[in-house]
C-alpha cells in the first residue's frame, strides 16, 4: 500500500470514498508486473515524436492537481495537435475519473457528440 503515499494519489486520497476504492484496487493487485518481465515493446520513433501523424480528433484530459509531468504531457499534446481538445478537470488529480466522475463523463460526452457524426 506504499503506492498510495505517492504524490500522484494525494488528491484522490483526500476523498474518503475514492481513497477506499483505491485501497481496494491496490490490495487486489497481484504485483504481476513486479515478478514478470514487462512484455511491452517500445516503438521507434517514440510516440511523442509522431504526434503530428495523428489525423483524428483527440481529447487530452488531465486533472488540475495532477503531477507536473502529466500536466506537461497534456499541454504538449494540446500544442502539437491542432485538432486536440484539452480539458483540465478542476480540483482533480491523476485519478480524475474517480475524483470527479461527473465532470469527466460530461467532457467525454461533449467530445464524442462533436466528433462522432
Amino acid at each position: 500500500m506504499i503506492w498510495l503515499s505517492h504524490p500522484i494519489f494525494a488528491p484522490a486520497m483526500r476523498q474518503p470514498t475514492v481513497a477506499a476504492r483505491l485501497r481496494q484496487i491496490v490490495a487486489d493487485y497481484s504485483g504481476w508486473h513486479f515478478v514478470h518481465a514487462n512484455p511491452e515493446q517500445g516503438i521507434d520513433p517514440p510516440a511523442i515524436l509522431r504526434l503530428a501523424e495523428l489525423k483524428l480528433p483527440v481529447l487530452a484530459m488531465v486533472g488540475e492537481l495532477d503531477t507536473p509531468d502529466f500536466r506537461q504531457i497534456t499541454a504538449l499534446i494540446g500544442r502539437e495537435l491542432p485538432q486536440a481538445r484539452t480539458v483540465i478537470v478542476p480540483d482533480a488529480g491523476h485519478m480524475a475519473n474517480m475524483e470527479a466522475p461527473e465532470q469527466v463523463t460530461q467532457s467525454l460526452l461533449e467530445f464524442l457528440k462533436v466528433n462522432t457524426k
